[in-house]
C-alpha cells in the first residue's frame, strides 16, 4: 500500500470523525502559516461518550493507515477538546462551547480549507 500524502491522511481522518458521526468537520490547510504541521483537522462532537467513540476508532484506523500518533492533549474523561498529534496532521475534536470559545477557524483564517467530501457521481 502507498503510503498517503498529508493532505490524504487529512482526508482518511474527516472520514472517520464522520463515521462517528462528528459534526461541522473542516480540514485546513496551515503548511503555509506555520512549521510544525500541514494540516488541522477540527470537528465537533455533541458529548463525551461521542467524543471518546471517535477517538477510540480513529486510534484504531489511524494505525491501519500506517499513521503514528506522536502525542495526545486532553483528558479522556473530560472530553471538551481533544488534540491527537499525527505529524503532519494534527486533530482537534471539541464539544461545541470549546470550539466557539476557542475558534480556531477564525485564529488561522488565513488557512486554506481543503474541500474533502466528494461531490455526487454522475
Amino acid at each position: 500500500m502507498k503510503p498517503l500524502d498529508s493532505r490524504d491522511q487529512a482526508i482518511q481522518i474527516a472520514k472517520i470523525l464522520e463515521e462517528k458521526k462528528l459534526e461541522n468537520i473542516v480540514i485546513l490547510d496551515v503548511s503555509q502559516l506555520i512549521p510544525i504541521t500541514s494540516f488541522f483537522v477540527i470537528a465537533t462532537s455533541m458529548n463525551p461518550k461521542q467524543s471518546q467513540a471517535a477517538l477510540d476508532e480513529l486510534e484504531a484506523k489511524a494505525k491501519e493507515l500506517g499513521l503514528e500518533k506522536r502525542g495526545i492533549e486532553g483528558d479522556r474523561n473530560h472530553t471538551e477538546w481533544l488534540l491527537v498529534d499525527y505529524g503532519d496532521v494534527v486533530v482537534h475534536i471539541f464539544e461545541e462551547y470549546w470550539r466557539d470559545y476557542y475558534g480556531l477557524e477564525m485564529l488561522w483564517g488565513d488557512a486554506e480549507k481543503v474541500e474533502w467530501r466528494q461531490t455526487s457521481e454522475s
